[in-house]
This record gives C-alpha cells, structure tokens and sequence, in this order.
C-alpha cells in the first residue's frame, strides 16, 4: 500500500504545475493533506519519514477532561486548578483540555470570553465556539466553570448531564479508569518541520469494539500548552496568570473531527485505520509549546471512548 501510494505521489509530482496536491487514494482528506509544507522532496519524506505503525499493545482507556472556561470567569481558576490535580494524580491517564466557550447557542460565548481593554488576548475561536453552541441546550452546560469527563453522564438517569462543576470531575474519572473499557486503540507520530513551521501528524486508530465502528470520528485538538495572560479570579484580576492546554485549532477544521470513511484502513489490520494530516502552526505559537490532542468519540452519545496527547516537539 505505501509503495503504490509512493508511486501515485510521483506521478502526481511530474503531471501538474501545482504548487499543492493531495495525497492519492486519499482524497477524502478534508484539510487536503499539503505536500509543500514539507521542506524537501515530498517522496523523500515519504520514503523515510512516514511512519508504519507497529502493534499496538496498550491496554487502558485513558480520560478528557474539558474544562470550559474563560480568561473573566471568577470561579475558573479554582476549576483549572482541580482539573490539573486530577491529571497529576493520574499521569498518562488523565488528559485536560481548556475550552473557551460559554453557553450561547446563538454565538458560543458569553462575557467570560470576551475581550475588553483588561483582556485582551481572544481566547475563543472557530472551533470552541462551535461547542459552545451546540452543547448550550439540554446538556446541564449552565455556566462557566463547568466541565466533562470523557462525555459522559454525571447523572445516571439522565444521558444528556455531560457537564458538572469541578466537584464531580475527580470521582467521574476515578470510576472510568477504575471500569477501564478500552472500545479503541490509538496510537501517533508527528513530525514537525522548522523550516516551515509545519507538522505532518499521522494516527491510527484501532477499533478494538467492532460494533461502534460506524458511529466513531476522531477529534485532533491543537493546543497550546501554555500562555500568560491576565485571569480572573475571584474579586482580583491576576495579570501574569498562566492559562494550560488551551484549544486553539481542530487540525482538520472541522470542530466535531471526521469520520472514518476519510480513513485509509491498514493492510495489515483490517480493523485499524490511519488518518494523516498537515497542519501550519499559527505563527506566534512556538513548536516547544504546542501538542495534540486525539480523541475518540461516539457521535450519537458524545462519548469519548479513548484520548491521546503527542508533543510536537518530545
């Protein structure tokens, strides 16, 4: 599959004048995967540096916690604080995601994300703003700080109570890791390039539960690790606070991931499914200060099944 995939690059590379192709067999790629970004010959890349996933042998499911918040919300850094507690608790299990949307269906934000002349930094963007519309009606999203955990009920009687303070986020989690129900493997690489300010991300995706294949996306959020601005908190304004994991960018576009069927599946296991992306990094965020986060999740419940992080730069 790689050589044949390697050959149609090639041909692709001699039969057009564009600057900018997709990759073959590919095609359903919605961020269209961009060969210029690599600073070389892109066979080079491929021949080398693309990776071949091998087995993969992990056993546990780990957890997302977002953490929805904003930069002039006075209870959130209590919530930040206990969502960091948690992941420290439980490390390489527990990963936390900072989501700068409030609950308005009509825009996704509400004044804890606004601007004015005393925070400035716009935290909120394309992506963020989509779950703040979406999850605004019906989910017990009331407010900010307010928070999920792997998407899923806080309330057994009701599917919908995706969002509790940071009070029930610690014993939500101790419960899944605890029940540890590994429906999906994933596993990644990146590859960042300097030169470009670039990365190439590849994942694969192994559906270790066959019977949710069909109702899967994967999620990639593109984070920045940290960044200082001034916070809320409280009666005070703390003006060097320094926010973590906030979401800047999903790097598909698409606020809610893609589905399967933009997948190639893997010759070697007909089970597992690899999808590639490329990505520019915004310009003032350095490659030392930026991750991924993969995710996936059912798109008729909201449940994450499984989560990675992987560093841009390890």
């Amino acid at each position: 599959m790689k050589a044949l995939i390697a050959l149609s690059v090639f041909v692709l590379l001699l039969s057009t004048s564009c600057d900018k192709v997709e990759l073959p067999l590919q095609p359903q790629i919605s961020n269209d995967f961009d060969t210029t970004l690599y600073p070389g010959n892109f066979n080079d890349y491929f021949n080398a540096e693309w990776p071949d996933f091998p087995e993969n042998t992990n056993t546990d499911r780990n957890v997302l916690i977002e953490d929805f918040t904003g930069h002039r919300c006075p209870n959130c850094p209590p919530a930040a604080e206990e969502a960091e507690n948690i992941a420290n608790s439980n490390p390489g299990r527990v990963i936390v995601a900072s989501v700068h949307a409030g609950n308005d269906e009509i825009d996704g934000i509400v004044e804890f994300q606004e601007t004015n002349v005393d925070f400035v930094e716009e935290f909120y963007n394309d992506i963020v703003v989509e779950y703040g519309k979406h999850f605004a009606n019906g989910y017990q999203f009331t407010g900010n700080p307010r928070g999920m955990v792997n998407r899923t009920p806080f309330d057994s009687g009701d599917p919908n109570s995706l969002f509790g303070t940071a009070a029930v986020w610690g014993q939500q989690t101790s419960s899944l890791l605890s029940a540890n129900d590994l429906k999906v493997n994933l596993q990644s690489k990146i590859n960042y390039f300097a030169q470009t300010h670039a990365l190439y991300y590849h994942v694969e995706v192994d559906i270790l539960d066959l019977a949710i294949a069909e109702e899967i996306k994967v999620v990639n959020y593109f984070v920045e690790k940290k960044f200082v601005a001034p916070q809320k908190e409280f009666s005070i304004t703390i003006p060097d606070y320094e926010h973590h994991n906030i979401v800047r960018d999903e790097l598909s576009k698409a606020a809610f991931g893609l589905d399967l069927t933009s997948a190639e599946i893997d010759a070697s296991n007909p089970n597992a499914f690899l999808m590639n992306y490329s990505y520019k990094l915004p310009d003032d965020i350095t490659a030392d200060n930026a991750m991924v986060i993969t995710y996936v999740y059912n798109e008729n419940t909201h449940e994450v099944y499984h989560v990675i992080e992987t560093e841009v730069l390890p």
